[in-house]
């Protein structure tokens, strides 16, 4: 696969990540992905409490990873690496191949704090996404009726 493509999914969400639109040279139907730290590498980090994710169940050029929960994923960038059909495609080192990146970022109301997500607090605002911060109210306002506390 080519390794330009880019990705983004968020922590938490019930469905898998869907992984869409890869293009590359001689890409078959059963060719696995596989999410990373790093490719090819056995030892590479990772992702919360497993040593790697499941590899992508591949439809054509459209690929299901995750889901990812949120209590125990690390958001953050990864790799997507994959590996062709034929081949032994069981650990993280089989999975050479860089097939681009996927960004695993924080829900809205969520900011990312240290290693993982946790719940905003009253009086800030956490918009997730790849910026998953926690801002401050300003002085006179509050979430505190969004967030239902």
């Amino acid at each position: 696969p080519y390794t330009a493509h880019s990705f983004e999914c968020t922590l938490g969400q019930a469905e898998p990540c869907d992984i869409s639109s890869l293009n590359g040279l001689q890409l078959k139907e059963d060719d696995r992905l596989m999410v990373l730290p790093a490719c090819g590498n056995e030892s590479s980090g990772t992702l919360g409490p497993l040593n790697y994710a499941e590899p992508g169940s591949a439809l054509g050029d459209s690929y299901d990873v995750g889901p990812w929960p949120l209590s125990s994923t690390k958001p953050g960038t990864y790799m997507l690496c994959w590996c062709a059909s034929g081949f032994r495609c069981n650990s993280p080192k089989d999975f050479t191949a860089v097939a681009g990146k996927l960004d695993l970022n924080c829900p809205a109301r969520y900011y990312e704090s240290g290693s993982f997500c946790e719940l905003c607090d009253v009086d800030n605002y956490c918009p997730g996404g790849a910026d998953s911060h926690r801002v401050h109210c300003p002085a006179g306002s509050s979430t505190h009726n969004v967030l239902g506390a």
